[in-house]
């Protein structure tokens, strides 16, 4: 009897067998998870040069928005002023059919708008990144809007108007109509107190 107890308190060669086998097994398991191909450090590796290239390319990207972007010296420039501005638009006139009753209510647009090259441009906003809003001196140009069609149309019409005849793509810029809201937010206290 007392050999059966001392022998039962000793591992047995099998169960030693048996259990570096299932820690060499965790241990190639783990291995693996951590070089294998698609192991963490693999992954880990991708992830810093897919962040890398992001970088890179949202650098790229600001760049080009910084060239696009031209800001000069504004000192001096208060609203109001004159400023050179010349239009580069490749159209100089707004066909008449694109006024016609189908766009804006109104069957009285007969002709064409033509570009007008003797503007006088003014001052409308200053920002405070240097860009400015400009304001042409009244065209001699007449459209009519008349009922729904026109009412809905109108804002619309004469942005694609502007924008058409009085842009500068070089330098980035589309022209648009003055609306309400460029009125009302340049308005004098004292306009402010007549409206």
């Amino acid at each position: 009897m007392k050999k059966l107890k001392n022998s039962s308190k000793g591992i047995t060669l099998v169960a030693l067998v048996i259990t570096v086998i299932v820690l060499i097994i965790l241990a190639a398991t783990s291995i693996s998870l951590v070089l294998g191909d698609h192991g963490l450090l693999k992954m880990a590796r991708e992830a810093k040069e897919n962040f890398i290239k992001a970088e890179e390319e949202e650098e790229t990207k600001l760049n080009k928005i910084v060239e696009q972007i031209i800001i000069t010296d504004r000192t001096g420039i208060e609203v109001g002023d004159y400023m050179e501005y010349i239009p580069n638009s490749e159209n100089t006139t707004y066909a008449a059919e694109k006024l016609g009753e189908a766009y804006t209510g109104s069957t009285n647009n007969t002709s064409a708008i033509n570009q007008e090259t003797a503007l006088k441009w003014r001052v409308l906003k200053k920002y405070y990144d240097g860009k400015i809003d400009l304001i042409a001196e009244p065209t001699s140009a007449t459209v009519c809007f008349s009922g729904a069609t026109g009412y809905n149309n109108g804002v619309y019409v004469m942005n694609d108007i502007c924008e058409k005849l009085y842009s500068n793509s070089n330098h980035s810029i589309i022209a648009r109509s003055v609306n309400l809201d460029d009125l009302e937010n340049n308005m004098t206290d004292t306009g402010k107190n007549a409206r």
